[in-house]
């Protein structure tokens, strides 16, 4: 489990002015959300709020503005899968989130005794596919008819020994 606080000196964002805090289902209402998630929003709200727990999902803002909704689910001990909604508009602090994102996943496989941490990408989202192979994360396998619109997902991973 985090906290708010632990991930806002992990993360190393400009705190107060960009920070962590915990997720509400309101905060997806508060992002402008690119084509791919947009199709989503209503299954987000549902699945999110259900099959994530308090102090594994969290919101990333700046002042008032959402950038990014994310999280993680322990499968069980040593597995996790991470998830991350983000911003359509997040363009100059891209760079920034994206170091807080690879400080969060060290952490946590740090906290947690992580040895596999998976990621599904809609195989049609280029930037999203783009994003996780910058977090190292590596393409496993093509799941066929598997997203809730029935299309091809990545299963992506990374594993610590």
């Amino acid at each position: 489990m985090f906290s708010p606080d632990e991930l806002n000196i992990v993360m190393r964002l400009k705190y107060p002015q960009q920070k962590i805090v915990d997720w509400l289902p309101i905060h997806l209402d508060m992002l402008k959300l690119n084509e791919f998630d947009a199709e989503h929003l209503e299954i987000y709200k549902k699945n999110l709020n259900r099959q994530t727990m308090p102090g594994y999902r969290f919101t990333a803002m700046e002042h008032d503005t959402v950038y990014a909704c994310f999280g993680m689910w322990e499968l069980w001990p040593g597995v996790a899968e991470c998830w991350l909604i983000p911003n359509a508009n997040i363009g100059k602090r891209v760079l920034r989130f994206h170091k807080a994102c690879l400080l969060f996943f060290e952490h946590a496989v740090n906290k947690r005794d992580i040895k596999r941490l998976q990621i599904t990408v809609r195989s049609r989202n280029d930037l999203a596919v783009q994003w996780a192979e910058r977090c190292y994360f590596n393409k496993e396998g093509l799941m066929r008819k598997w997203g809730p619109e029935y299309d091809d997902y990545w299963i992506m991973s990374r594993i610590f020994e």
